[in-house]
């Protein structure tokens, strides 16, 4: 994933940089101010999404916007401050995707960007439950900041399952989908790969949370969880 965060405003960037950080470990963070010819770096660079704060000095942010939306293909989600006056109408028309208010918690920002990915038809490229991710274009897997090695049937059966999530797959489908129509094995074999799988993603306990057994029928995937730790200190 690439991401260019647009902002004159330091505060500003650090957040948004640790929450992108979190969300999609190991991506490529750009930044440009108003001095900066974001719309250049967009063109450049390609990023996946842009994150505009329309607190800009001496500038338009609408209109940097505008130009972006105009020469890049790009999904775009505005910062904006509060009591700021703003309608649908003028930041669609500015050819942003979403925006959403500062200051903003960790888990908005995050639901945020998984709407504007959905929108642009981007949500199929990954899968985040918590600090748990899976990158489908690069075919990674990430925890807690920290990759997961898996082989290529455990990587095509974790991505049939997370496709899936919340879904309950029969042991047919799942040798199907991962092996190819006519493969004909007794389930002790998918059971066996779900073990190493469950092994690798620390999921190997009594009470699996992320891959679940449905005893008789088959597996399924717990559906996303947006899990953050909150500081209860006084």
């Amino acid at each position: 994933m690439k991401f260019l965060i647009v902002s004159d405003a330091p505060e500003v960037v650090d957040v948004v940089r640790l929450c992108l950080e979190l969300l999609y470990p190991g991506s490529t963070i750009l930044l440009a101010n108003a001095r900066d010819n974001g719309l250049y770096l967009a063109q450049k660079e390609g990023p996946d999404l842009i994150i505009l704060d329309l607190d800009l000095p001496n500038s338009d942010g609408f209109d940097i916007c505008l130009k972006i939306h105009e020469n890049v293909p790009v999904s775009i989600m505005l910062l904006i401050v509060q009591n700021c006056e703003i309608d649908g109408e003028q930041w669609i028309t500015a050819g942003a995707d979403d925006y959403i208010i500062k200051p903003f918690s960790y888990e908005e920002f995050l639901a945020k960007v998984q709407t504007v990915f959905t929108r642009s038809n981007w949500v199929r490229k990954t899968f985040i439950s918590g600090n748990f991710m899976v990158n489908y274009n690069t075919r990674e897997v990430w925890i807690k900041r920290k990759i997961v090695n898996l082989t290529t049937t455990e990587f095509d059966l974790l991505s049939e399952l997370t496709h899936n999530a919340g879904q309950v797959l029969t042991h047919h489908e799942l040798l199907t989908r991962v092996f190819g129509q006519g493969f004909n094995v007794k389930t002790n074999y998918l059971r066996n790969i779900i073990q190493r799988l469950r092994r690798k993603l620390g999921d190997f306990t009594p009470s699996p949370q992320l891959i679940l057994t449905e005893f008789g029928v088959g597996y399924r995937f717990a559906p996303p969880v947006y899990k953050v730790k909150h500081d209860t200190r006084d």
